[in-house]
């Protein structure tokens, strides 16, 4: 795959890589898509868990450390919505919290598709 065939939202998102990183460091891109994919998937698990236990202390943690992995990946919609998610949860509002978490599920997925995309074209040398 080549450069351009990036979209726009991949593009952003590796050019905000390669502003972290201070040149185009296809290394460290690609080291932290690999620690977001295994972080937000650990951090879903754990949310869903205690989603399903109604522990909202738990949904409230768990979402503020997604938040704070997709804020540091520049991922804004999905950093919204995990903020919505930890604020339902904080002051349960149950029925807010389950379309946030919906809201949650479908940015990761997103999220993680792009990821996905991103280290094929990283690691197909993208020339």
């Amino acid at each position: 795959m080549g450069e351009r065939e990036l979209d726009a939202n991949a593009r952003a998102l590796i050019d905000y890589l390669y502003d972290l990183a201070g040149c185009e460091d296809d290394l460290f891109a690609r080291d932290l898509l690999k620690a977001f994919s295994h972080s937000s998937s650990e951090s879903m698990d754990v949310l869903l868990a205690a989603a399903r236990k109604q522990d909202d202390r738990q949904v409230a943690r768990a979402a503020h450390r997604l938040k704070s992995t997709f804020s540091t990946l520049g991922m804004w919609d999905a950093e919204r919505a995990c903020a919505l998610l930890e604020q339902s949860a904080l002051t349960e509002n149950h029925p807010a919290l389950q379309e946030a978490l919906l809201q949650v599920q479908a940015a990761l997925a997103l999220q993680e598709a792009q990821v996905r995309r991103l280290l094929a074209w990283l690691e197909s040398g993208r020339v």
